[in-house]
């Protein structure tokens, strides 16, 4: 078997809106994963003998969850057959809607942001944290935007600390 090393192929993520699955109108986000060589030419599986994708994802069924009914016993979760101190689940609450993020432009240059320039230690770090913090909260209810706006502060101070794992002794610095 020839194994492709990580320089030799690249995947590219695309996501879609869409309001249609299944022959119902539903509205939802859909993902497609591409693969390219090092000329940004998409990648064909039939061009290698053999060959092996591994992916893990989170998925969701759309808006699934908030039709599934709640009280009353309902929904029934069984669990697996094992030996174990559980008679029972059962959910306290109801499952929370599905929530999608807005997909433009500004998110994606807010995005590049945080994963480029992340230093909350500068001068500006409390405006950076509260946008950080913004991008996460994807429904933008009045409550998060009322715990973001209650920050008024953000301090640093370097210390040294003893950290213990396993058995093992050390000290971190930051």
């Amino acid at each position: 078997t020839h194994y492709m090393s990580a320089s030799e192929v690249y995947w590219l993520m695309r996501r879609e809106d869409k309001n249609w699955a299944g022959g119902y109108d539903e509205p939802g986000r859909e993902t497609y994963v591409s693969f390219v060589d090092k000329q940004y030419q998409l990648f064909s599986p039939e061009s290698r003998d053999n060959w092996l994708m591994y992916v893990e994802a989170e998925c969701c069924n759309r808006n699934l969850p908030q039709k599934i009914p709640f009280g009353g016993g309902l929904p029934k979760v069984q669990l697996p057959n094992v030996d174990d101190n559980f008679k029972s689940i059962r959910c306290l609450t109801s499952l929370s809607e599905t929530l999608r993020p807005e997909m433009d432009e500004s998110t994606r240059w807010q995005l590049t942001k945080l994963l480029t320039l992340n230093h909350f230690t500068e001068a500006d770090g409390l405006a950076t944290l509260k946008q950080t913090l913004n991008l996460y909260a994807f429904a933008g209810t009045a409550e998060t935007k009322a715990v973001i706006d209650a920050l008024v502060k953000l301090e640093f101070e370097h210390t040294t600390g003893r950290v213990s794992q396993k058995g093992k002794v050390g000290f971190a610095h930051g």
